[in-house]
């Protein structure tokens, strides 16, 4: 596979004054879904946080099943699932479910979590996360073949997991060291936070050699992002922005203690939102495109969607760069 383009990550988040109900964005959430399939983005992915008052999208499998059963093309994944707060046998058994009803188009997108209340809300202590996501990568992969999962505490030594679906491609986030080699060591693909071509490059370099270190052969697939404004004939793109900046403003409320983060930060390199006329657009993707060889999979997700945005506006925003922007990204 060459270079792809996805859409999303979806989150049905609603901005400050907006009075859609729930029940609306989450429906025209699944809309955006259809609509990329159609417009000939390659994949669709969603995103998972907990307890924050925009509401943001908590349930990660009920989501993907619901795009699973209303597309029939596009991959589909998460981009993340906090996979340390759920229980790996539950993880394990919906991700099942999600991969037969799209008829194995599922990517499993998950990352350790780096905000104390969700893990607080869910009794999980935080200095287990990185234990916990690596023995839902064990468990999964012995459960959707129909290896025994070996249980911890309890007077059952182990469980067989119905149905088996054979292998389900994991994928692992971060951008912390400990993130990078983790997914070098044991991922079939790399998450990348939303960040600029440097930060990929060295990434991708870390990445590539903790999975050397450890007898891997071969290369792991990559996942990059942007946030993109696409300013064209008809449309300045103002109102886009203004709901970009309303977003950036949440991830830099809710990642204030992360350091490493470069949501709503400036950066000296290529910055990660994309704003500008089309051919300015292809510009800057196409570094993204020309970073890894073709003989690699890389998706790029682009995040065309922002909270406070009408359904009429994102469907154009979408339709401009599916017209003006993804042929020349082929």
């Amino acid at each position: 596979m060459t270079f792809s383009v996805g859409f999303g990550p979806i989150t049905v988040q609603a901005a400050e004054g907006d009075h859609r109900e729930p029940a609306v964005l989450w429906a025209e959430g699944l809309e955006y879904a259809r609509r990329a399939e159609q417009l000939g983005f390659d994949s669709v992915w969603v995103g998972e946080h907990h307890f924050t008052d925009d509401g943001y999208l908590p349930s990660v499998f009920p989501f993907l099943a619901a795009i699973a059963a209303t597309t029939e093309r596009v991959t589909i994944g998460s981009k993340v699932l906090l996979a340390p707060l759920h229980h790996p046998i539950r993880i394990a058994e919906d991700a099942a479910a999600v991969q037969l009803i799209s008829r194995g188009r599922l990517v499993v997108g998950a990352a350790i979590g780096y905000r104390p209340e969700e893990f607080d809300g869910f009794g999980v202590p935080i200095t287990q996360r990185a234990r916990r996501l690596e023995r839902m990568v064990a468990i999964c992969r012995a459960a959707w073949t129909g290896s025994p999962v070996e249980l911890e505490n309890t007077a059952t030594p182990s469980v067989t997991v119905y149905p088996t679906v054979g292998d389900i491609p994991i994928w692992l986030g971060g951008r912390a060291r400990a993130a990078l080699a983790r997914a070098g060591r044991i991922a079939d693909g790399y998450i990348a936070p939303v960040g600029t071509i440097d930060d990929l490059t060295a990434q991708v370099a870390a990445v590539d050699a903790a999975a050397a270190e450890a007898g891997r052969t071969a290369d792991l697939d990559i996942a990059s992002s942007s946030f993109v404004v696409v300013r064209s004939a008809g449309s300045d793109g103002d109102s886009t922005r203004a709901a970009l900046d309303r977003l950036l403003g949440f991830y830099q409320q809710v990642k204030a203690g992360d350091l490493s983060s470069r949501v709503g930060r400036s950066t000296d390199s290529d910055p990660m939102v994309i704003d500008g006329p089309p051919a300015e657009i292809i510009r800057r993707l196409r570094k993204f495109a020309d970073l890894l060889p073709e003989s690699r999979t890389h998706h790029h997700i682009v995040r065309l969607e922002f909270p406070g945005m009408t359904s009429g506006e994102v469907h154009d925003h979408m339709r401009v760069f599916a017209e003006e922007v993804l042929p020349a990204l082929r």
